[in-house]
């Protein structure tokens, strides 16, 4: 008679959530988000834009906000400075700051975070505790990246097109 494997040691299975060898999305820390149906949308709307899933964004805004928005902010800046003021006016006029305040109701989304995140996270809310209050939540600050990382790609994204039409037309100009 065969011994069978206890699922920790069965191939292919993950050892621990800690464990890089054994990371996997039945592995990862997860966390029970709460926000905005309308915040919810607009991120999945996002994801398709990029090419990831719902998750991915979230993490992505999570990862930006802990990173300072650098990145970002950087991006945004660069896109604006190739415009010029007025160009740059122009395609971020039709961008509305996102509201999470109109009629939506919550709905709730559980986010897998890579290794290191939820930690990552914890800090940051510790140091955000100490300079605006106990009032601040995990919850709450994951909310208010992602109202951040919707506002800004949206931005970004106007920006680029702006840019990828500014180049077609050079384009079409320098072959005429």
């Amino acid at each position: 008679m065969t011994q069978q494997k206890s699922p920790s040691q069965a191939p292919g299975n993950a050892r621990s959530p800690r464990d890089p060898a054994g990371y996997s999305s039945r592995t990862a820390d997860k966390f029970v988000l709460r926000g905005p149906h309308s915040l919810f949308d607009a991120v999945a709307e996002l994801g398709n834009t990029q090419g990831r899933s719902v998750n991915s964004e979230i993490v992505q805004a999570i990862q930006a906000k802990i990173a300072g928005r650098q990145a970002a902010r950087l991006t945004r800046q660069c896109l604006c400075a190739r415009l010029g003021d007025t160009k740059a006016a122009f395609a971020l006029a039709g961008i509305k700051p996102f509201d999470a305040q109109t009629g939506s109701e919550t709905k709730k989304t559980v986010i897998r975070f890579p290794l290191g995140v939820r930690e990552a996270i914890a800090d940051a809310v510790d140091r955000a505790r100490e300079a605006e209050g106990d009032s601040v939540t995990k919850n709450g600050w994951i909310v208010e990246a992602l109202i951040w990382w919707v506002d800004v790609q949206r931005q970004t994204n106007a920006l680029l097109g702006a840019c990828i039409f500014e180049e077609n037309n050079n384009a079409l100009g320098r072959a005429a």
